[in-house]
């Protein structure tokens, strides 16, 4: 069918597709993201992209231009700030690199960048880890940096905005998840056998 947000029936068995788009876009969906009772829509590849603000069912295409980045993971809004998102994005400066990448932080209300961080994350890796993550309660965005052969967690505090160490005692994290609260994080070590470890 054409590009754009389908619906799935949760009443039936069959997990039914609707037959057309919600809502229609011009280019393959990306992500979807939200703030409250708003959601942002990506769609497109390479460095053209469409975003379009989601209200009640009802979309409005934005204007934003996100220059020479390619977005490769993690699409996410801010949860509580409306109009912050953040992706992780590759461009020229990392053409031939798959293990960094900038953690861009964009206001799309006045439509620049908040903040540009080098970090860690694996472009070939399995497509349900985690390089980036908001910590609802807690105004700060955790990712992965490497130093060296260590990749350890750090965080980024939307409000003072400063980069600071995240304090868990990990040197081979290869994904990671935070709680709604941001009380707990849970790291999967970068093993042959994937360890799990849960941190408070």
């Amino acid at each position: 069918g054409p590009y754009g947000l389908y619906k799935i029936s949760l009443n039936k068995r069959s997990l039914s597709l609707s037959k057309s788009p919600i809502i229609k876009t011009m280019r393959m969906v990306q992500g979807l993201s939200s703030w409250g009772n708003k959601e942002l829509l990506l769609a497109g590849q390479e460095n053209i992209y469409n975003f379009y603000l989601i209200v009640k069912n009802e979309a409005k295409l934005l204007n934003i231009d996100i220059l020479d980045y390619t977005i490769i993971r993690d699409p996410i809004c801010h949860p509580s700030q409306n109009g912050v998102f953040a992706f992780i994005g590759s461009n020229v400066n990392y053409q031939d690199d798959k293990k960094r990448g900038d953690l861009c932080i964009y206001d799309i209300n006045n439509q620049k960048y908040i903040e540009k961080i080098n970090i860690y994350f694996d472009k070939d890796s399995y497509g349900g880890n985690r390089f980036s993550q908001w910590a609802p309660t807690k105004n700060k965005l955790y990712f992965l940096k490497k130093e060296r052969d260590e990749i350890r967690l750090y965080y980024y505090n939307y409000l003072n905005k400063k980069t600071q160490y995240s304090g868990i005692d990990e040197n081979k994290i290869k994904s990671f998840v935070i709680s709604n609260d941001g009380q707990y994080c849970v790291i999967l070590r970068d093993t042959d056998t994937d360890q799990i470890t849960v941190y408070k």
